[in-house]
């Protein structure tokens, strides 16, 4: 039993360490939400994911403390109306990036737990395939702040 344990121990510290090898590879610039009336129960964030590693990272879901729930969505825009796609998954390849930007890629953040404003910080949590967490604090900023696309017709899948 002595011997399972050493042996199941040194695989975890294996593991750990590979995990955080690759921890180190996936780097996020720039991250930032959207703020929006405190009528509303929606944002969006926004951010670039650097796939440093030589393999495909999957980005499969995002997390906060700060909403109920948490996507990853996709804006495509179909006969003049912006629509938003819940994305299961997606792949960053080898050496690429992905860029979360307004009429693009976003974290889609319902049921705020808290009123934000210009300033504070949201945590957001990138979890990928194999288990990988990237922890990042998304600033939140006014959408008038850097000339930011707005939709006024839109939906959601």
């Amino acid at each position: 039993m002595k011997v399972l344990k050493t042996v199941l121990s040194g695989v975890l510290v294996a593991m750990l360490v590979q995990v955080a090898a690759v921890a180190g590879e996936v780097e996020v610039t720039d991250p930032w939400v959207r703020e929006m009336p405190p009528v509303s129960k929606m944002t969006a964030g926004y951010m670039v994911v650097e796939n440093d590693t030589d393999a495909t990272q999957t980005l499969v879901r995002a997390e906060s403390p700060d909403f109920d729930a948490v996507e990853i969505h996709r804006t495509v825009e179909e006969g003049g109306m912006a629509r938003m796609v819940e994305q299961k998954s997606i792949p960053i390849v080898a050496n690429g990036r992905l860029e979360m930007k307004p009429g693009g890629y976003h974290v889609m953040l319902m049921g705020y737990r808290r009123t934000l404003k210009a300033g504070d910080t949201v945590p957001l949590t990138l979890v990928f395939e194999g288990g990988l967490r990237v922890a990042v604090s998304a600033t939140v900023r006014r959408p008038d702040m850097g000339g930011h696309e707005h939709y006024p017709h839109h939906h959601h899948e």
